[in-house]
């Protein structure tokens, strides 16, 4: 079997036999790129079994020029504002996009020298801005420092806006 198959074969059982919510969590990348046939991770397929997918959209574990154009400390909320739509439409709306928001630095180039507390919120204004169906903060120390309390939905972006997304607004699906 392979591993798409082996992964809806199981979520296929556990939609049957559980009578809860089912989430599941996926690499970042494979809302980017269609790379489940690697990992097994196929978003539109696996929207056919789950409730929610929360992506891991990392900063840090994309390619340190990944989205990096000018400015380069807006990068984490370009990361968290087009991943969260384009899962969306490959889940074909049919479940919640839930991301993983990267609470903790790793010593790569982009976050030896952004990361911060701005880091982190700028992550959370890019899922708020995007399709704003939640997120999840991961410090895989325990070390929660970095957060801020969770912004309101009327609250301004603090820093400059980029010029790409001066002025634009993703459609939600939902109708809310």
């Amino acid at each position: 079997m392979d591993k798409e198959s082996a992964l809806m074969s199981f979520l296929a059982y556990a939609r049957r036999e559980i009578k809860a919510p089912i989430s599941i969590d996926i690499y970042g990348a494979n809302g980017w790129y269609r790379t489940g046939s690697r990992t097994g991770q196929d978003v539109e397929l696996l929207a056919r079994y789950v409730d929610v997918i929360c992506p891991m959209f990392y900063p840090s574990h994309f390619e340190q020029t990944f989205l990096a154009q000018k400015p380069s400390e807006e990068r984490p909320y370009r990361i968290f504002y087009y991943g969260s739509y384009r899962n969306i439409l490959l889940a074909r709306n049919a479940v919640l996009i839930r991301p993983w928001t990267q609470a903790f630095y790793l010593p790569v180039s982009y976050d030896k020298k952004y990361y911060d507390g701005d880091y982190v919120q700028r992550q959370i204004f890019g899922i708020r801005d995007s399709i704003n169906q939640g997120y999840t903060y991961w410090n895989n120390s325990g070390r929660y420092e970095d957060i801020r309390p969770d912004i309101e939905m009327t609250a301004p972006y603090p820093w400059e806006i980029p010029e790409e997304f001066a002025g634009v607004s993703i459609p939600f699906f939902r109708g809310q």
